[in-house]
């Protein structure tokens, strides 16, 4: 793969039982960007996401063909190649979904949580992980003081960014973003949109978005579905 290129996408098509979805596709994602996916509600943003961390495989009737290629800093790796460990590769390729979902658990243990999934067992490296993931995501100044208070508690901005710390803990290469300001008031678009700025220096990120004045704003590509 070209060195600035991240992800590539060769011949991808998808369905849903009988229901074709995505056809015959192939696209190449840069790597430190933002590309964002755009077009008609069906197309297949969000389907298209999932086939970046396989998270489709979990859904009956759901089929894949073609290939996704990504180029890890250990290697480049066909993702649907037996070897891929799915742990291994959802850590390399996080995911912040549409609608925030915080855990009903505190603010620190619902960071924290990846790293526990993970098998960590040093409390000093676990605090220290979730004190730099709520810094990336501009959070800590704000939870700092209350971070064993219930994370349901918080604004639903905050709850978006403590996802987005939630997926950034275990320092994934790629951030797949599904609609991630679709229910954020102006304010709270305003800061993850910064917040997105200033991630792409260090992670690839791939954002679902139907809002054209949020694309022209940062995204450094963009990917239309028709």
């Amino acid at each position: 793969m070209d060195a600035n290129i991240k992800i590539s996408i060769k011949n991808l098509s998808f369905r849903y039982y009988r229901r074709n979805v995505i056809d015959n596709l192939s696209f190449r994602f840069a790597e430190n960007k933002i590309t964002a996916i755009t077009g008609p509600s069906g197309q297949g943003k969000s389907t298209l996401l999932t086939t970046i961390n396989r998270l489709w495989e979990d859904i009956p009737g759901a089929c894949m063909t073609g290939n996704v290629t990504i180029q890890f800093k250990e290697a480049v790796k066909n993702i649907y190649d037996r070897s891929i460990d799915l742990p291994w590769l959802r850590k390399k390729v996080g995911m912040v979904f549409q609608s925030p979902n915080p855990l009903p658990m505190s603010i620190f243990k619902n960071t924290a949580f990846p790293l526990k999934l993970a098998g960590e067992k040093d409390n000093r490296v676990t605090a220290s992980k979730v004190e730099n993931a709520l810094k990336k995501t501009f959070l800590w100044n704000e939870v700092k003081d209350r971070l064993q208070n219930d994370a349901r508690t918080l604004s639903g901005g905050q709850q978006q960014r403590l996802c987005m710390a939630r997926a950034l803990v275990l320092e994934p290469e790629v951030l797949l973003l599904d609609e991630p300001t679709s229910s954020l008031d102006p304010l709270s678009v305003s800061v993850i949109e910064n917040l997105l700025l200033d991630l792409k220096h260090n992670q690839t990120i791939i954002m679902v978005s139907h809002y054209l004045d949020q694309i022209k704003r940062i995204a450094d590509h963009v990917m239309e579905l028709e």
